[in-house]
């Protein structure tokens, strides 16, 4: 069995870098943390190594930044736990990169999201008529949790007014969740939810 290391990272960046169009979800998302993970034990080794960490974390911040799905889902999942001193947790960031990669469709970002968003599925399915307007949005019950995900991330991108290049431009300091914090995202989750109930009302009244 292949391990993943740090020179198999360092080839799947540069794949991608090389417009490599291929893409395993969760096969790029574990090689993208276990590679960090290595690249991270090793970086107190030497300047070369902590050198090398860091040059491939700005690689990783590059290629999400151009589009690379699982590498702005690990970035979500990089934040939310950190990496000793090199790395800081930071929930705000954890949350928004979540948010961005599931708004552009990553589809293990919008599982990842289910117990964040489960009122949201509830609310949305108990709207009036909402079968029938699910149903002319072609929204069933086998990619329910996909297409409605993806929508409340692009409405979450929108309430929080978020963007790729400013995400990736921003200073990351050790930040825990809080309670202040868990409000921001409930009421931005309540203002999502209710857009994207619009929306589905509107997008059927044209189909």
């Amino acid at each position: 069995m292949k391990t993943i290391n740090g020179p198999i990272l360092k080839q799947k960046i540069q794949d991608y870098e090389n417009d490599s169009k291929a893409i395993d979800f969760d096969g790029d998302f574990q090689i993208l943390r276990k590679g960090m993970l290595e690249m991270f034990q090793n970086a107190d080794k030497s300047q070369k190594d902590e050198d090398a960490f860091y040059e491939m974390y700005n690689k990783i911040l590059y290629v999400a930044q151009h589009g690379y799905l699982p590498a702005q889902d690990y970035l979500g999942y990089l934040y939310k736990l950190g990496l000793g001193d090199f790395i800081p947790a930071n929930y705000t960031m954890s949350m928004d990169w979540q948010f961005m990669a599931g708004s552009n469709g990553n589809p293990l970002t919008i599982d990842r999201l289910k117990i964040f968003f489960t009122r949201s599925y509830d609310e949305i399915l108990s709207f009036d008529n909402a079968p029938n307007v699910l149903a002319k949005n072609d929204i069933y019950d086998d990619n329910y949790i996909f297409e409605v995900g993806k929508l409340l991330c692009d409405a979450m991108v929108d309430t929080l007014g978020l963007s790729i290049d400013e995400l990736v431009a921003r200073k990351v300091v050790y930040e825990p969740g809080n309670i202040q914090l868990t409000q921001k995202y409930e009421q931005a989750r309540v203002t999502a939810t209710r857009s994207v109930v619009e929306y589905l009302k509107k997008s059927a009244e044209t189909k």
